[in-house]
């Protein structure tokens, strides 16, 4: 009986139990999704580009893209200047209906659509398509992405219907945009998954930090195009002041508007010209002041053009409060020093080492704290030693004090400052300026000779 196997012994062993496979990370985010992630990011980076060489077109800039360029620039074959210098080309306009892009207001869709595509562009790169409980995170930028198709095709309408005439650079966009529509649809989770998330996807964190960089890289865009916008506006204002300052009869007008000034001659006068011209100009200047050194080369071009109808007389202007009362800081430190060298040059040697001096100081405006007026003076062929004495004498102290305070009874507060025949000159620029006005006789309250 003890050889009987008993029951237990009878039973087959049990098997172990299977272990359960671990769900695997890809099955919350299967592989097309990886795709349409990157072909998003694509898309808008192609966007963006064309959106940027649009608003440079529009706003008068060559496009960067070749292709651009060559389709949407000015020697294009296609009619993209022609709409996107459209007052439809911009939002909100109120003008620029006429076809002049200056006189357009509004944003241009250009720049909407750099700050759209920038928009779309990080939320892709940084979130993506969502996993299925974590799809809602996915509504926000479906809703912007559909309403950019949405105004796409209103634009595309516009251009066909409206316009007649088609924009390839803003067709482009509008393909990519409805592309990057159907890619946003196909990456929202229509469907529960058949295994639950391993890792819901995007977090709360990450989707909320991607929204802000979004929103901050699209209000960039948009900053980019306002200061392109202002620059243009710059620019244009530019342009028509250079045109009224190359306008001789407009400058003639503003002449004459001016008052005329009683302002004395010294007997010991240095003139740059005949001494014997009917014309007078007295001209406030700085040594340290940039304009004032192309005011310096201009009056040389215009003596040498009216020999025997002008004179020039050049007063001091240093802006240092330390020589000139009329100041109240110092904007140019050297400019004092500057023009006692001036002085003591004609002290020395006379109107020709003044000229010849007046010349190196504007030449070497960068090097004038070095203060190496003695060698410069020296070079010309003064003597070292009386130009030095002549510098810290008071002579040259008065007459430089003399010029400011005449300057500060003229009203002059900014340098270079031009009278001719005693009338304050604005626009000397240009040629035909001095050619309309030195024909006309000294005012009758300019003295026409030294006293």
């Amino acid at each position: 009986m003890s050889d009987l196997p008993s029951p237990a012994s009878s039973a087959p062993p049990a098997r172990p139990a299977s272990p359960v496979p671990p769900v695997p990370p890809e099955a919350s985010a299967p592989a097309p999704r990886r795709w349409i992630r990157w072909a998003a990011v694509i898309l808008a980076a192609a966007g963006w580009w064309i959106s940027v060489d649009l608003l440079r077109l529009s706003l008068g800039v060559d496009a960067t893209n070749p292709l651009i360029a060559a389709k949407c620039g000015p020697t294009g074959e296609g009619d993209c200047l022609s709409v996107l210098r459209s007052h439809r080309a911009r939002v909100f306009s109120s003008a620029g209906r006429s076809g002049d892009p200056t006189r357009a207001t509004g944003m241009p869709w250009a720049a909407l659509g750099m700050a759209y595509f920038a928009l779309a562009g990080v939320w892709y790169a940084f979130v993506g398509p969502p996993t299925f409980d974590r799809r809602w995170w996915h509504v926000p930028i479906a809703c912007v992405v559909l309403i950019g198709a949405t105004v796409s095709l209103d634009l595309t309408q516009v251009m066909a219907f409206q316009l007649r005439r088609i924009c390839q650079g803003c067709l482009a966009t509008h393909v990519i945009n409805l592309l990057l529509a159907l890619l946003t649809l196909a990456a929202f989770p229509w469907r529960r998954p058949v295994r639950p998330a391993f890792n819901p996807h995007p977090s709360r964190s990450l989707a909320l930090a991607s929204m802000l960089a979004a929103l901050l890289m699209a209000y960039l865009q948009v900053s980019y195009a306002t200061l392109g916008m202002q620059a243009q506006t710059i620019g244009v204002t530019q342009r028509k002041l250079n045109d009224i300052i190359n306008d001789a009869d407009y400058a003639r007008l503003d002449f004459f508007r001016e008052p005329a000034h009683e302002i004395p001659l010294r007997e010991d006068e240095p003139f740059v010209g005949d001494p014997t011209a009917p014309n007078t100009v007295v001209v406030f200047s700085d040594f340290e002041c940039p304009t004032c050194r192309t005011l310096h080369e201009r009056i040389r071009q215009v003596v040498a053009r009216h020999p025997s109808r002008l004179r020039v007389a050049i007063r001091h202007f240093p802006l240092d409060s330390r020589c000139n009362p009329s100041q109240t800081r110092v904007s140019h430190p050297a400019a004092c020093r500057a023009a006692g060298a001036a002085e003591a040059a004609r002290i020395v040697g006379g109107g020709a080492l003044l000229e010849k001096l007046r010349g190196v100081l504007y030449e070497r405006q960068n090097d004038l704290e070095l203060e190496e007026f003695d060698d410069w003076a020296a070079a010309l062929g003064a003597d070292r030693a009386a130009f030095a004495a002549a510098r810290g004498s008071p002579a040259v102290a008065d007459r430089v004090r003399e010029d400011c305070e005449l300057g500060g009874r003229l009203k002059v507060t900014s340098v270079p400052a031009v009278f001719l025949n005693g009338r304050r000159l604005e626009y000397w620029h240009n040629d035909k300026t001095w050619d309309a006005l030195l024909g006309v006789e000294p005012a009758a309250t300019q003295p026409a000779s030294n006293p």
